[in-house]
């Protein structure tokens, strides 16, 4: 090896050494100032605030201390199930034996508090007919992984979103510390609703107005004939050697054969859509009949259309 080797080679690797550990000083030096908002936070009664920041400064420079406290306020906010979860992964962690006492300490904590955390941890089964597949769930509007039917949930009032096939159920279900909560589902076969008869009626008001048009084109009709009668005897049945004393007689025949046809032709396209209306209206099919599943034990349903 070169002279300038031997001598370059040893300053390379202290000076990335001590930039490794200034970046470590850094990182744990914004751990502590994120872990200390937290602290103030959850002294000022705010765990949900608390929270957040903890994980922050957990990320920066990971710390069983801090996430001891994390595990504490999720335990307070009766998030019993990530809160176990937390403590679980300090209770893991491989630390190494020139391990900060503070570190050592937390995780001891952690693994004789698992117990007691994991005790209150409730459980949701959903049972469902033959079948019937889950195919979502949604307990306070987080969803869950639908591969089992059993699933760890915090105690408490929960709204819950059951999906199975295309039937959907949402309601309230109360749930207590380590409850083995079961919910037994059984199908009902309901007739499915009479279809809405709305077409029908617009039909029917459609026709009529068609049918009272047609009334008044044929009332002007009878009129134009009746005026123009005596027109014929006295103009010619062209109509052209009319004295000038028979011009508002033949306005008015005018008028009325115009109005008779605007009123007969308007009243056969309205009655011929109200009746295309009405045959359309009869023959809508009922719908399908309605699945209900029942759940037993809490009383709920769960119903849709298949």
């Amino acid at each position: 090896m070169r002279p300038f080797a031997r001598v370059a080679l040893p300053i390379a690797f202290a000076f990335l050494a001590s930039s490794a550990a200034a970046q470590q000083d850094d990182a744990r030096a914004n751990a502590r100032a994120l872990a200390e908002k937290g602290d103030s936070a959850f002294a000022g009664g705010r765990c949900d605030r608390a929270i957040p920041l903890w994980k922050d400064a957990d990320k920066a420079f990971a710390a069983p201390s801090i996430e001891l406290r994390i595990a504490h306020c999720q335990a307070l906010l009766g998030h019993v199930v990530d809160a176990s979860q937390t403590l679980d992964a300090i209770a893991r962690r491989q630390l190494p034996a020139d391990a900060p006492d503070a570190f050592k300490s937390a995780q001891a904590q952690a693994v004789s508090e698992l117990p007691t955390v994991r005790a209150r941890v409730a459980t949701l089964q959903i049972n469902l007919p033959s079948g019937y597949a889950l195919s979502a769930l949604t307990v306070d509007e987080a969803p869950f992984d639908v591969k089992n039917s059993s699933f760890p949930i915090d105690p408490g009032r929960h709204a819950v979103r059951i999906v199975a096939g295309n039937a959907t159920w949402d309601g309230p279900l109360e749930i207590q510390d380590g409850e083995h909560h079961t919910v037994q589902m059984r199908t009902i076969l309901e007739p499915g609703p009479e279809p809405s008869h709305a077409l029908r009626s617009v039909g029917l008001i459609v026709a009529g107005v068609g049918v009272a048009s047609l009334a008044v084109g044929a009332v002007f009709g009878i009129a134009a004939i009746d005026k123009g009668k005596p027109l014929d005897n006295e103009c010619g049945p062209s109509r052209t050697n009319c004295p000038a004393t028979e011009n508002d007689r033949i306005t008015t025949v005018k008028t009325f054969s115009t109005a008779s046809d605007v009123f007969l032709a308007s009243g056969a396209v309205l009655f011929l859509a109200g009746g295309f209306l009405v045959i359309r209206d009869l023959r809508a099919e009922k719908p399908p009949p309605h699945v209900r599943l029942s759940v037993g034990m809490s009383g709920a349903m769960l119903s849709g259309t298949f």
